[in-house]
């Protein structure tokens, strides 16, 4: 199996394009408004070597399609309590999905099986109060 690099939480220009020349696979942009690194205006350098990915937590699909298509994403990452059937008609408009799960058990594992087919990656993630 491959190893991903994805280098997440991107706001400034002059970062971006000094991570982007890196040879990271994957840049993430936080779509988020309770994050300290919400990307709240576009920046003045995009990825033009790494994949771009945005994080999103309990998103309406008409603000990620927004988001996408203003930011040329290439990768959705639902972080939130999104559903299956959520995720199912994402990828089924075309996106490619990262799904993020909080794990504090073993047994948290179990929900995975449930997004198989619809998901590309899989996030793990360690559980607190709050996303990410």
């Amino acid at each position: 199996m491959d190893t991903i690099i994805k280098v997440c939480g991107m706001t400034e220009a002059d970062n971006i394009r000094n991570v982007d020349v890196l040879g990271v696979d994957m840049i993430g942009f936080i779509f988020y408004p309770k994050s300290p690194r919400y990307l709240y205006q576009m920046p003045r350098y995009l990825p033009t070597l790494a994949k771009r990915v945005g994080v999103f937590v309990n998103e309406t699909k008409e603000n990620i399609h927004m988001y996408a298509d203003r930011f040329g994403l290439d990768y959705i990452q639902l972080h939130g309590d999104e559903s299956p059937e959520y995720c199912r008609t994402l990828h089924s408009n075309g996106f490619r999905i990262i799904k993020a799960f909080s794990i504090a058990l073993p047994k948290d594992l179990l929900a995975v099986s449930d997004y198989e087919g619809f998901c590309n990656y899989y996030l793990f993630d360690t559980r607190t109060a709050r996303y990410g």
